[in-house]
């Protein structure tokens, strides 16, 4: 190990990051493109939709490659129909869980109003205009940082934290913070 450096959770951690103090405190208001680039990303990110969206765009062009296979009567012309109609389904899906996801009522009162967070060595504490939490660090599901944002997921929900709102130097403490607090679970880029 470095000079004063201890191990937690499989990460190497120096005493700046052992004691949070004071806490880390942000005022998050993002913008709605940024909601809408996030909320994308993490389509991508999530294998489930991911999978269901690529078999939407490719089942109609590996069903037609596979047709002389599995029958011996020729390709059913109406069938063409679905090469246009899966792709605009899964298209529409994308629309649809970008869409309902940033017209829910906690969301829109984010944008108008934005949110206050103080992240601490006990968990995180929020404030909107919804209403208050405070979360202890076991609750935390995944920590994932992007080039603008982290985006913070505790059960189904989802904060978003737009590096932009930091104060200088809070984006490298968070940084250490979640990766000693959730270890695996926090995905930080690296050199950034």
């Amino acid at each position: 190990m470095r000079d004063g450096a201890t191990e937690r959770n499989g990460v190497l951690c120096h005493r700046q990051c052992a004691m949070i103090t004071p806490p880390i405190m942000l005022h998050a208001r993002p913008t709605r493109r940024q909601l809408v680039r996030l909320r994308l990303r993490l389509y991508l990110r999530n294998p489930v939709l991911l999978l269901s969206s690529a078999v939407l765009l490719a089942g109609a062009p590996v069903l037609r490659l596979l047709w002389p296979a599995i029958s011996d009567r020729p390709w059913p012309q109406a069938f063409n129909f679905y090469f246009v109609l899966l792709p605009m389904v899964a298209l529409l899906f994308l629309a649809i869980w970008t869409f309902f996801g940033l017209n829910h009522p906690a969301t829109r009162a984010y944008l108008r109003d934005g949110a206050d967070y103080a992240f601490s060595e006990d968990g995180l504490a929020t404030s909107a205009a919804m209403g208050e939490s405070k979360v202890r660090w076991e609750v935390f599901d995944e920590a994932v940082e992007f080039p603008e944002s982290f985006v913070i997921r505790i059960g189904y929900m989802q904060h978003f934290l737009p590096k932009a709102d930091f104060a200088a130097g809070d984006v490298e403490r968070l940084r250490l913070l979640l990766r000693e607090r959730l270890g695996r679970r926090a995905t930080m880029m690296r050199g950034r």
